[in-house]
């Protein structure tokens, strides 16, 4: 979300109006609709893979009294914005094993690149499809709940 809000002011766009996620004071709500196709293949994907490698564990949370919910801490979180760091410039595989995808971070900034083109010029905005309609299936980027 951060990425995406430093990208679209950048771009000279608002990031906090949005389309699909209602303006509220201090919501990013143009980048929360951008993040919305990038949940699955970045956010879900990132985490369940560094929770099934061990790289971050039940331990590593931790809840607050001020606040609802389980947070990590200081050293499971550098790990993490490590982990983040590698995922977003890494080239994802492709699905049929043959050339890979652009990098994360490349798309967000292509995503951000083509919905100003779309606000400013007329253009088409189609959002950012991790299955191609090529490869078969529906694109779902619905979230992983465990």
């Amino acid at each position: 979300m951060h990425e995406l809000t430093g990208l679209l002011e950048g771009a000279g766009l608002d990031p906090y109006l949005g389309f699909l996620h209602q303006v509220d004071q201090g919501r990013p709500s143009l980048a929360l609709d951008l993040m919305e196709p990038f949940r699955h293949p970045v956010a879900d994907r990132l985490v369940l893979t560094l929770v099934n490698r061990g790289v971050v564990g039940e331990e590593d949370f931790h809840a607050t009294g001020e606040r609802s919910g389980v947070f990590l801490g200081p050293a499971p979180m550098k790990r993490y914005l490590a982990e983040y760091e590698r995922w977003m410039l890494d080239k994802p595989a492709a699905a049929d094993g043959g050339q890979t995808r652009p990098r994360f971070r490349d798309a967000l900034k292509t995503e951000v690149e083509r919905i100003a083109a779309a606000l400013r010029d007329g253009q088409v905005f189609a959002p950012f499809h991790w299955k191609k309609p090529e490869e078969g299936g529906p694109c779902n980027t619905s979230s992983v709940t465990i």
